[in-house]
């Protein structure tokens, strides 16, 4: 099992090793991190603003990264989430929030057109300065999480997945999903939500990455733009390194199912390290593909 610790090297390391894309780094004026690479081929650019405010850093509250990513898109300054939606539509625009385990991320994709990019950049800035965090939001996604964990409870590829982490990862924060669960969701409030995007939606703790039709000027004021409303802050302790087991263990999980799952794994390497790929490959051959694997093949 290979996890990732970098997810810029997940967008473009592959494609820049064969193509040998140019790969522009420099910080903003609060020492963000911004990656950047002009591409022609279409008048639209994507853009990312990646926090290191994934999962990893939800303490004991285990599922707060995920909801504070959630509530992103429920309204942000004067706008509700309709307006919000509708601003975005308006100009061609597809936006999202999402949370994994390393990083939270807000996505962007728009249309080059200097009227409409300005627009869509605009939503954006304020969506990450200007969070409404609304009560009414807030329940309202603290129950569709709730109900997506009970739900999980009678799906047993997910119970797996959770046994699985817990036992690969013991007390790392790898360990826990990203959704929490049942307890730690119930216990979150609001103030929590308001006290996380503060310590983690900084300046500093953020990484734009901005891919497409715009020259290297117009990047560099894109970076700042969506970064100045925030507050500078500082970058999180690194994360402890996960432990390699010393021995082998086993789980069995009785289940009223009718199918099985069997997950098999370790600790694996990093995005850096010179065998990644050769492990990925290896891990792609054998079940990583899935439909394509030479285990599905003979199964």
């Amino acid at each position: 099992m290979i996890y990732k610790t970098f997810a810029l090297f997940l967008l473009f390391l592959a494609p820049a090793v064969n193509a040998k894309i140019n790969i522009e780094h420099w910080q903003t004026s609060q020492g963000g991190e911004v990656y950047y690479i002009q591409t022609q081929s279409l008048p639209m650019a994507d853009i990312q603003v990646v926090f290191d405010a994934g999962s990893a850093r939800d303490g004991k509250q285990f599922g707060i990264a995920a909801l504070t990513a959630s509530l992103l898109e429920n309204g942000a300054g004067k706008w509700n989430a309709d307006a919000i939606a509708q601003r975005f539509e308006s100009v061609g625009a597809q936006f999202n929030s999402s949370a994994t385990i390393d990083y939270s991320t807000v996505k962007l994709r728009t249309l080059t057109d200097p009227k409409l990019f300005a627009s869509a950049i605009e939503t954006l800035q304020t969506i990450l300065s200007k969070p409404r965090f609304d009560a009414a939001d807030f329940k309202r996604e603290q129950s569709r999480t709730l109900a997506g964990l009970k739900q999980m409870e009678e799906l047993p590829g997910a119970q797996a997945d959770i046994a699985f982490n817990n036992a690969l990862y013991a007390e790392h924060p790898y360990a826990h999903s990203t959704d929490g669960n049942l307890n730690t969701v119930a216990a979150l409030t609001l103030a929590h939500i308001k006290d996380f995007y503060k310590r983690y939606y900084v300046a500093a703790n953020a990484m734009v990455v901005i891919v497409g039709d715009l020259d290297k000027a117009t990047a560099q004021a894109t970076a700042e733009t969506l970064l100045k409303g925030l507050t500078v802050g500082v970058k999180p302790e690194p994360l402890p390194d996960v432990v390699m087991p010393t021995a082998a263990k086993q789980q069995h999980i009785e289940f009223p199912s009718t199918q099985t799952h069997v997950l098999v794994g370790l600790p694996g390497s990093y995005r850096l390290d010179p065998d990644y790929f050769t492990l990925y490959v290896g891990n792609h051959i054998l079940g990583g593909s899935v439909l394509v694997s030479k285990l599905f093949d003979e199964i």
